[in-house]
């Protein structure tokens, strides 16, 4: 396939300093994770029920308990990268978490996988080139993707970035795959898209 992922993001440091923070991800998930501002986000509005989510960079699992009690009934599944983080994540979860690169995770879904829900603070470890492709392979397995993360002109100083661009050019890359944005009354942004209904079928496959 095209290009992995830095080396660097396989390395136990990518942790220790996580987002060029300074600090370890253990410190700091809360504020780079964005999991808690999703559910709260899903609690205030009439969105649609979430049974199976699929998250795109686990990381040492921090964020599984946050989504799947904030989705009272929902069962993560994903991949994480990092080795060092995956064997951190909690045995229960572990066994649906693939130590594995995003873009070969989802090209190995196979053809029926369905997902109400994919969540990522990650895309923007891809190299940019790489963003279109990996959205369209996305697509037909979710029904909806929450991505937000560091954008240009609000970005952290991660090191270990591989695409900084706007959220206009994220929202551009999105359309493009058959994505459009979620607009809810009261909310400025939602960093939400939804496929058209692709995954309508999610909790009917599980």
């Amino acid at each position: 396939m095209g290009s992995r992922l830095k080396n660097t993001c396989e390395d136990e440091d990518f942790f220790a300093n996580y987002a060029g923070s300074g600090k370890s991800y253990d410190r700091v998930w809360r504020h780079y994770s964005y999991a808690e501002e999703l559910v709260t986000l899903w609690r205030a509005h009439p969105l649609p029920p979430v049974r199976r989510i699929m998250v795109l960079g686990a990381a040492t699992g921090r964020i599984l308990p946050v989504l799947e009690k904030g989705f009272p009934g929902a069962k993560c599944g994903g991949c994480e990268l990092n080795a060092w983080a995956h064997a951190r994540i909690p045995a229960p979860f572990r066994r649906r978490i693939r130590r594995a690169d995003m873009r070969d995770y989802v090209r190995a879904l196979a053809p029926g996988a369905r997902f109400d829900l994919a969540f990522s603070n990650s895309l923007i470890y891809l190299p940019k080139r790489e963003v279109p492709r990996f959205l369209g392979d996305l697509a037909p397995h979710v029904r909806m993707i929450h991505f937000e993360s560091s954008f240009r002109g609000s970005a952290c100083p991660d090191p270990y970035r591989q695409t900084l661009e706007s959220l206009e050019w994220w929202n551009c890359r999105f359309a493009r795959a058959g994505y459009r944005p979620v607009r809810l009354k009261g909310v400025r942004r939602t960093y939400l898209w939804e496929t058209g209904g692709a995954a309508d079928q999610a909790t009917k496959t599980q």
